[in-house]
């Protein structure tokens, strides 16, 4: 039987806005604190954030590895 990991909340910011990591930071606490008993991560709204979190910062190192380099000017 696997036993599922929760995802790590990423570290990285890319891609965040400082309102977004306010508000996340808060939801997060506040389903901590006064949210539903623990679940299975597939119905845990923690781990939805912490998914949420991490696709955002994913998409934004996409959209700059998407980007094309500036050349120096010569």
């Amino acid at each position: 039987m696997s036993h599922q990991q929760p995802t790590p909340i990423a570290k990285d910011r890319a891609g965040l806005s400082v309102g977004y990591r306010f508000r996340w930071r808060v939801m997060y606490h506040l389903l901590a604190w006064g949210g539903p008993p623990h679940r299975a991560l597939d119905a845990d709204p923690r781990e939805r954030l912490r998914r949420e979190r991490a696709a955002r910062v994913a998409a934004a190192h996409a959209r700059h590895a998407a980007t094309p380099a500036a050349r120096p000017a010569a």
